[in-house]
């Protein structure tokens, strides 16, 4: 909700961009805010380059008087800065005359043009090792809060996808418990009710529909992490995707209870679930392999499968919003999460948590 001071160069890429896809009346729409912030803060250089932008955004759109008119205003801007260079360089030949001049009137007084010439020289030495100085401290300066600009909105930006992964979480308890205390209750008591009634119809819809409910709630938050901990969460879910699939489970789960915190454990159940709601819905995998050891420093998980796979250099450069969510959620618990996959040779992700 605050300023940018970066704002005016968000407004022209956008102009860029929809000038490159030829999408010329949004890039106008993006290239006038440009131009209004240019204006306001008394960028000329700024105001000069998306002058030339609007002639060619209006000539995209056929709009001839409006192109003519913007590349009158560029040119005139144009010439503003040929006549300032004309200027400074009469200044320059008219000092370097005056100059000349000098020295030739002097030119008879050898010994002081030498003492003069060495004094010039020494001082042109120290402005050149002062101004070889100020130069790269400019550059180390910049260098270092370009840097820490990096990592400051590096750092933003991985606690916003933190913060918003965390809510997602405390969205879906919220939920869970709404479906289980106030619609499951009721479900369960229409059940009850219909079974009174001797409709077996309606018995039936409503016992099913409570059983959907209850579905819904457990795939919202597991519950089964604060019941039955960590390890027998995860052995629950692998023999529910079997039990309710074609794919072969061939799986090796250590003992992972009260290792981690509860929250890390919420994580790691969300990438394993993900993974193989991933494997499911898109591998065609015959075969999936699960392992979970772990050292004294470290919890190693793996899963393979024998599917399809992708191309990992193009999905990479097309990452999905689950994909994403995996690779933050390793962030927050501070585990090293890698993926691997061949076309026909089927997917790996490996996961190493420090505990």
């Amino acid at each position: 909700m605050k300023t940018n001071p970066f704002e005016y160069a968000y407004w022209s890429s956008l102009a860029d961009y929809f000038m490159a896809t030829k999408n010329y009346k949004q890039a106008l729409v993006n290239a006038q805010k440009a131009l209004e912030l240019h204006l306001n803060s008394n960028n000329t250089e700024g105001v000069y380059q998306t002058y030339d932008k609007l002639t060619h955004i209006y000539k995209g759109l056929n709009d001839f008087e409006n192109a003519y008119k913007y590349t009158s205003m560029h040119k005139k801007i144009d010439d503003s800065i040929n006549s300032v260079q004309k200027a400074r360089a009469l200044s320059y030949y008219q000092t370097l005359y005056e100059t000349e001049k000098r020295d030739f009137k002097i030119s008879s007084q050898q010994n002081e043009i030498v003492v003069l010439d060495q004094k010039n020289r020494a001082k042109q030495q120290w402005l050149l090792f002062g101004g070889l100085s100020l130069l790269a401290l400019f550059t180390i300066i910049y260098l270092i809060r370009s840097r820490k600009f990096a990592k400051v909105k590096q750092e933003l930006q991985e606690r916003f996808s933190q913060d918003l992964i965390n809510e997602q979480e405390n969205e879906r308890s919220r939920l869970a418990r709404e479906l289980h205390d106030s619609v499951g209750q009721k479900l369960m008591l229409l059940t009850k009710t219909t079974k009174n009634l001797g409709s077996i119809d309606a018995e039936n819809l409503a016992s099913s529909t409570l059983e959907e409910i209850r579905s819904i709630s457990r795939g919202l938050h597991p519950s089964n992490l604060e019941r039955l901990g960590l390890t027998e969460s995860i052995n629950a879910l692998v023999y529910s995707v079997n039990a309710n699939t074609d794919v072969f489970f061939t799986d090796e789960i250590e003992n992972l209870d009260n290792i981690l915190s509860k929250e890390s454990e919420l994580h790691l159940y969300r990438i394993i679930q993900e993974t193989l709601s991933n494997i499911i819905k898109h591998s065609e995998a015959k075969a999936v392999k699960m392992q979970i050891n772990k050292t004294l420093k470290e919890i190693h998980v793996v899963i393979s499968d024998n599917g399809k796979g992708f191309d990992f250099e193009t999905k990479q450069k097309s990452i999905s919003l689950g994909l994403k969510t995996l690779f933050e959620r390793a962030k927050i618990i501070g585990a090293k999460m890698n993926l691997y996959s061949e076309i026909s040779k089927g997917s790996k992700m490996t996961l190493i948590i420090p505990i």
